[in-house]
């Protein structure tokens, strides 16, 4: 996927933006990045936040690193089906219990019920995530293999 536009550095940049907004705040949320299929300026493309995308893919990247472990590995993969792009996130943890698959999502669900609040993990960012790939007409799933942000082409 090629970005439309640079993420912003410092102050000022994705990290600062992570701190505003939720996932039903949908101003802007179409405005920003335009990400085009197979690099082709003429194909369909995604039209995204491109803020709001970086807010996702860094609340996945902090989960998977953390699952993973200190010796684990996190991949990215990203592609490109019939409806839209896709990143599927994935790491070498535990992976996630088939029938928890769907309840991670919920608000203040956290699964390791060892890892203290002051280490960090509220059990919301897998919620606002969720709806951030909503707000933008797309998903995010939990699968065998990792998690699954879809966005549609447009």
């Amino acid at each position: 996927m090629a970005a439309g536009r640079t993420a912003g550095r410092g102050p000022a940049g994705p990290r600062a933006d992570r701190r505003r907004g939720s996932a039903g705040d949908r101003n802007g949320a179409l405005a920003g990045s335009r990400a085009e299929p197979g690099g082709s300026a003429d194909a369909a493309g995604t039209v995204a936040d491109e803020a709001r995308v970086t807010q996702i893919l860094a609340n996945l990247a902090d989960n998977a690193r953390n699952a993973a472990g200190d010796t684990g590995r996190v991949e990215f993969h990203c592609g490109q089906s019939a409806t839209g792009v896709f990143v599927l996130v994935g790491d070498s943890g535990p992976g996630v219990p088939e029938a928890d698959r769907e309840r991670i999502f919920g608000r203040l669900v956290r699964l390791d019920t060892a890892r203290r609040r002051d280490r960090g993990g509220s059990g919301l960012g897998l919620t606002i995530a969720r709806g951030l790939a909503r707000a933008h007409g797309g998903d995010l799933t939990c699968e065998a293999s990792g998690f699954r942000l879809t966005l549609p082409y447009g």
